[in-house]
């Protein structure tokens, strides 16, 4: 990785010359290095269970490998890789379509679900003119024809 780092921000930041070019050419720390292994396998083991491990089986799988690791240590190496576990999917129970009639429960109180008759319609139409067309609930090619409207 290439920085660019000139006399003036060196001089805000209070850093020399000298110290900045050995902090850009030292070699990576040990916990970098062992940071970077570990999220070698953290993502080997979250790929491996087709992505719906968290970061807490990630840890149980890894700790049973025999690696040293903390729980927040892999919180945050996956949050880094940005690994997230898929979120499991609800299903309805499946139907096995042998439902009998007589799982259907009585009619205790002998209430009467089928209608008496014709259904009562409501004869009320409200509608309202909008620029050259017809609105309203009710505003179908029938009813417009049974209305005869007359523009003004």
């Amino acid at each position: 990785m290439k920085f660019v780092f000139g006399g003036k921000a060196m001089r805000y930041a209070g850093v020399s010359r000298w110290g900045f070019h050995a902090w850009l050419n030292r070699s990576p720390s040990a916990r970098s290095r062992s940071d970077e292994e570990l999220g070698g396998k953290v993502k080997a083991s979250f790929m491996a269970s087709d992505r719906t491990y968290c970061a807490r089986r990630v840890w149980r799988d890894l700790l049973a490998d025999g690696a040293d690791c903390g729980l927040h240590q892999i919180e945050r190496r996956m949050r880094l890789q940005g690994l997230r576990a898929r979120t499991r999917r609800r299903r309805l129970p499946k139907d096995s379509d042998d439902r009998q009639l007589e799982t259907v429960p009585a009619n205790l109180l002998d209430r009467q679900f089928a209608a008496a008759g014709e259904p009562e319609v409501d004869r009320r139409l409200y509608v309202s003119l909008v620029g050259r067309g017809l609105v309203g609930p009710g505003s179908s090619a029938l009813v417009a024809a049974d209305m005869q409207v007359k523009r003004t």
